[in-house]
């Protein structure tokens, strides 16, 4: 079983994934309260770029306990900055067929969907957005459900949230 996985957003290049660690325990009084450090675990995996090149977003692998009191609390400080902190979903969804489970480098997929009508174009040359019709669920429509009024990549979707119970249920959240 694996770890869930947190997302803290924009934080500085120059801290280290040390420094980070430490400002969860020394930093956040309002988590740490009756936490026994001896036994949590806190790691950051990786970091993801962020827009500014002088800021990251680290993805930290915690245990379920502090996981459940980092998503409660919204927010963490890392050093002189409030950081919101996200759940970083273990869901891939490729983003040629727009199914789940793979991403575009392991798709079978000749030609790219798109993502508001699930045609076989790219979302720019859709005659559907651009006519102003109603987004058509890709994944939902293959799935045969009724509610199918809604784009490939939005959380209203049916298909979506199976996949994610799916990829929650193999990381251990006590």
């Amino acid at each position: 079983m694996r770890l869930p996985t947190v997302i803290i957003r924009d934080v500085l290049k120059v801290n280290s994934d040390e420094d980070i660690v430490r400002s969860l325990r020394t930093q956040n009084r309002h988590l740490s309260e009756g936490l026994d450090w001896e036994k949590v675990r806190a790691r950051v995996c990786y970091r993801r770029r962020a827009r500014n090149d002088l800021e990251c977003h680290p993805v930290l692998e915690v245990s379920p306990e502090l996981y459940h009191r980092l998503i409660k609390a919204g927010f963490v400080y890392v050093g002189l900055q409030r950081r919101p902190v996200w759940d970083q979903s273990p869901l891939v969804q490729c983003s040629r067929c727009l199914g789940y489970g793979h991403g575009k480098r392991y798709c079978k997929e000749v030609s790219e969907r798109c993502a508001h009508c699930g045609g076989e174009h790219t979302g720019v040359t859709c005659r559907a957005r651009k006519d102003g019709e109603p987004p058509k669920c890709v994944n939902c429509t293959k799935a045969g459900c009724e509610d199918t009024a809604h784009g490939a990549f939005s959380s209203e979707c049916g298909v979506r949230a199976k996949w994610d119970d799916m990829a929650r249920s193999k990381v251990a959240y006590c």
